[in-house]
């Protein structure tokens, strides 16, 4: 449906600036694929994939659980791990699929965006924004071996385009389309947790045309809904609530709150933890994750302007 309402943009504009697109798609695409080149074996691919996502999907793979080695966590959300499960036989004797996978999910960022640019603004605005995509270092020359950023990125288009079209037309299937993608998109991440309340909200307010209750409703229920069966699972499995990654931003949010702006890989949030807070190394190994969390509403309480710089340097990082 989504693809279909795409291609349909594109019918409908002058032939000139659909080559042009097109030519800049497959540019965008070949150079995703000669990034996948270099990930053509299974250590290669391991080496460049973020450690938890890998173990996630083996783990799914092997024994059906989702966590670390058949250990249950909920540490990451359900739909990269399955997908990775799916596709990827983690045989070492085989050379890895996941990351053509990735250089073609990145590849459809390039039309998605392009609809989108054309659909609020004119084809010129379409073939800037391919263009952006699809020559944009870090989304075209580091395709990875299996990291959600994009999985991810495409869900993100993928939602922009369902919200342009129902902004224009709100019909019934609009509506669902736009709800599941947001309501997918957080069982990824959690980014849009907020999202269809700031939809209602800019209905109410008169920034939005109202589409009748009975959408307003679909829209802000059903991207929860779909998270059903993710919150029952934990809450048998763990006996929690947890709607989304189980304390995934945790660490980022500590560092957040002493300044830092960059998320890098390692425990360096731990490190810090430890040289700003010596006297509680032994709460820090009984419960990292509770531990950390406590220090990191600390500072925020203690320095709530430095937090709000930090989370402003963010924006513009």
């Amino acid at each position: 449906m989504f693809f279909k309402s795409i291609r349909n943009k594109f019918a409908a504009i002058p032939a000139l600036w659909v080559g042009a697109i097109f030519i800049v798609c497959s540019a965008g695409l070949a150079l995703r694929w000669s990034a996948v080149r270099h990930l053509d074996n299974a250590a290669r691919f391991k080496a460049a994939s973020r450690l938890d996502y890998f173990e996630f999907g083996r783990s799914l793979r092997e024994v059906g659980v989702l966590g670390w080695s058949g250990q249950a966590c909920a540490f990451r959300g359900p739909v990269f791990p399955a997908l990775l499960s799916w596709i990827e036989s983690y045989r070492p004797d085989r050379r890895p699929r996941m990351p053509a996978l990735q250089a073609l999910m990145g590849a459809l960022e390039t039309p998605v965006a392009a609809a989108a640019a054309i659909e609020l603004f004119s084809p010129a605005a379409g073939l800037a924004a391919a263009a952006m995509t699809a020559f944009h270092p870090e989304m075209s020359l580091s395709i990875p071996g299996c990291k959600i950023e994009t999985l991810f990125g495409l869900l993100m288009c993928l939602v922009a385009w369902a919200l342009i079209r129902w902004s224009r037309r709100p019909t019934w299937t609009a509506t669902v389309l736009l709800a599941f993608s947001i309501g997918v998109s957080l069982m990824c991440r959690a980014v849009l947790f907020a999202f269809p309340l700031v939809l209602l909200c800019a209905v109410l307010l008169g920034v939005m045309p109202s589409p009748g209750r009975g959408k307003v409703w679909l829209l802000l229920l059903l991207p929860y809904v779909v998270l059903g069966p993710w919150v029952l699972r934990n809450a048998l499995q763990f006996g929690r609530f947890i709607p989304f990654e189980d304390h995934a931003a945790t660490r980022n949010l500590y560092a957040a709150s002493v300044g830092y702006v960059e998320n890098s890989d390692g425990p360096y949030q731990d490190i810090l933890a430890i040289e700003n807070d010596p006297q509680g190394i032994a709460a820090l190994a009984a419960d990292p994750d509770k531990r950390i969390l406590t220090l990191a509403w600390r500072n925020i309480k203690t320095s709530p302007g430095a937090y709000a710089v930090s989370c402003g340097r963010r924006f513009l990082y």
